[in-house]
């Protein structure tokens, strides 16, 4: 802890071989990544599907209104889309589309809890997501200072 960290809150996790980047971004320590799409080696495979399935291929497109983005995860036989938004300074995704099977759905609505939770409490919302070819730009920006309470 640097001193400055809410106590016992922690930056969601991720996988060990996530890019630094991408770790300090959600960690709070930047507040800006630019992420490429494509392959995602170090984004782990669900042990539902095996270790024939490989790593996932994801890819970013714009989806309907600003703030709205359609994240595909592409494994060898099995994909997944989800609908990740932007609303008032937070993440939102849709898992509605996540077969159970996977095992999926609660973890990444527990992650993206944890990620605008940690990112509040340190004084930031996330801005729309900024595509730009096989390129996804994130940012953070400053909470508004809120209005202290009148008695």
């Amino acid at each position: 802890m640097t001193g400055t960290e809410p106590v016992g809150l922690r930056p969601p996790g991720l996988p060990g071989r996530a890019p630094e980047p991408l770790q300090a971004f959600v960690g709070c320590r930047s507040t800006e990544v630019t992420l490429e799409t494509g392959p995602v080696h170090w984004l782990p495979t669900p042990p539902v599907l095996g270790a024939l399935a490989g790593k996932p291929t994801v890819t970013v497109r714009r989806a309907g209104q600003a703030g709205n983005v359609r994240l595909t995860l592409a494994w060898l036989f099995v994909s997944l889309d989800l609908v990740v938004s932007v609303v008032d300074g937070a993440v939102v995704v849709d898992t509605s589309g996540v077969p159970s099977v996977l095992g999926l759905r609660e973890p990444i609505e527990r992650w993206v809890r944890g990620f605008n939770s940690f990112a509040a409490a340190h004084g930031y919302a996330l801005a729309p997501p900024e595509i730009e070819g096989r390129r996804v730009h994130l940012r953070k920006i400053p909470l508004a200072p809120r209005e202290p309470l009148q008695a």
